[in-house]
């Protein structure tokens, strides 16, 4: 129970309220006990003494032999007894039924100056053998054509007021289960109206600092209990919102770290694949210039080996330029130079470029270049992608094959199609051929192969300009096509 109370709000609140009610019920009971008697005994005397006056009023106009019946109605009237008595103490007359007291032990409580009897005998109490006088009252009055002086005298016993005790102390047990029952019963609902809307709200916060936010608080209150749970609502709504903002922008963010690991694994396989890619040359230079520094056999014929080392610093050359264009476009400040150029006018550049290559190969060269085709691009970007496809075009044909290139629009679209024939690329290989380093020729041979970041420049210059490029098998060779939008 102790455990209940420490933890339960409408418990606390059930048993504080119902033990308050109790003590609240016991003191007034306790108090209308003590009170009441004195309460209804100054009422009775007040009531008593103004009916007293009627009375001395009515006795003035009577005389002694008639004043009986009047002093007997008074007596029923007023539930007191009444005594007359002459001026030596004597009784004369009494009110039916009224208890034998002698006279003198009335008239002793006041003492010999009977002037001042009213005064001191309002509070005076005498009791005699069987009766307790509550209260006296004493006036002094003449009978009409007498001259006599006599004492008139009321007493009030305590009959009436135990009477009304009493009645109050049979009526205690009931009174006891109607505080107990109006208690709990008034506790019980005090403290679920009250408690109930805390407990509620206690819940809401509870499932609040668990992050569920789906519930809302339906308490139609207008008081400080219905504020708060309104401003719970808004609470919990912007808590929503800004964690829904927050999940959404932690995807974000994890998918942009996803992205910057991903690139950084490609920095890394990207640099390590350079190294070994430089060795190779690196190392046939620096063997073919010892042997010729030494005279060492074939080594002997300077010009020869000095054209092969000539030969690989081209290539070198030519693989460096490609790893510088791609680092530039990697960093972080880099921003294509954007401007409207003529697609077709860029090919025919590069055209002019490889026709001794054309030539040297007995390679046909067939065109269908539409004039005007306008995209927006960075030239020198764009000059190195077309480039690298037309080398590419020649380098892989047989001798005497043929290359078609063409230009041409279709719907929305500008595209750039160069075809090679006498070639055939392995289906399994396609998907690879956009890799740094990637070569289907596995011998990994400069002058067959090339660098092998030919078309992963392409590949990179085409999504800086939101472009496709493409490669696949045909019917009689392989076409690589750019898509730009």
């Amino acid at each position: 129970m102790t455990k209940k109370l420490r933890k339960s709000l409408t418990t606390r609140t059930f048993f504080i309220t119902a033990l308050m009610l109790v003590m609240i019920c016991v003191f007034t009971y306790g108090f209308i006990a003590w009170v009441m008697p004195m309460t209804y005994g100054a009422n009775l005397k007040r009531e008593l003494s103004t009916k007293a006056e009627q009375l001395v009023t009515q006795l003035q106009q009577r005389t002694l032999a008639n004043c009986q019946p009047l002093i007997d109605q008074f007596a029923r009237a007023s539930n007191a007894n009444v005594y007359i008595a002459d001026m030596n103490n004597e009784m004369i007359r009494s009110s039916a039924g009224s208890i034998a007291v002698s006279t003198n032990e009335v008239i002793a409580t006041v003492g010999d100056d009977s002037n001042s009897f009213k005064q001191k005998n309002k509070d005076n109490q005498i009791t005699s053998d069987n009766f307790k006088i509550a209260t006296t009252q004493c006036y002094q009055f003449h009978f009409s054509s007498d001259k006599n002086t006599y004492n008139l005298i009321i007493t009030m016993g305590m009959q009436t007021v135990n009477q009304a005790t009493k009645a109050l102390q049979q009526i205690f047990p009931w009174l006891v289960l109607i505080v107990l029952a109006v208690s709990l019963l008034g506790s019980w609902y005090y403290s679920r109206y009250i408690t109930r809307p805390i407990v509620k709200l206690s819940s809401i916060a509870k499932r609040m600092s668990e992050m569920e936010f789906d519930w809302r608080c339906d308490d139609t209150r207008s008081d400080e209990i219905g504020l708060l749970g309104q401003s719970l609502n808004e609470l919990a709504e912007k808590l929503s919102t800004t964690m829904s903002d927050l999940r959404a922008a932690n995807l974000l963010l994890q998918n942009d770290i996803d992205k910057e690991r991903e690139l950084e694994r490609q920095r890394l396989e990207f640099f390590s694949a350079v190294s070994h890619e430089l060795k190779t040359p690196i190392t046939v230079i620096k063997g073919q210039l010892e042997g010729m520094l030494g005279n060492i056999g074939v080594y002997r014929d300077h010009e020869t080996y000095l054209a092969k080392c000539m030969s690989v610093v081209g290539l070198m050359e030519g693989m460096v330029q490609e790893i510088l264009t791609i680092t530039r476009m990697d960093s972080s400040g880099f921003e294509p130079q954007m401007r409207s150029l003529d697609l077709t006018a860029l090919v025919e550049k590069q055209l002019d470029d490889y026709r001794d290559f054309l030539e040297q190969k007995y390679l046909s060269l067939h065109t269908d270049l539409t004039p005007g085709l306008m995209i927006s691009g960075d030239y020198k970007l764009l000059q190195k992608a077309v480039s690298n496809l037309i080398s590419n075009a020649v380098r892989y044909s047989p001798i005497e094959e043929s290359v078609y290139i063409k230009t041409y629009r279709k719907k929305d679209m500008t595209i750039l199609s160069i075809e090679n024939t006498g070639t055939y690329i392995p289906e399994n290989a396609i998907p690879h051929l956009f890799e740094a380093f990637y070569r289907v020729e596995q011998s990994r041979n400069r002058q067959t192969g090339g660098s092998g970041l030919g078309l992963y420049l392409v590949s990179r210059i085409a999504n800086v300009h939101g472009a496709e490029c493409r490669i696949e098998n045909i019917e009689n060779g392989v076409r690589a096509t750019l898509y730009f939008s």
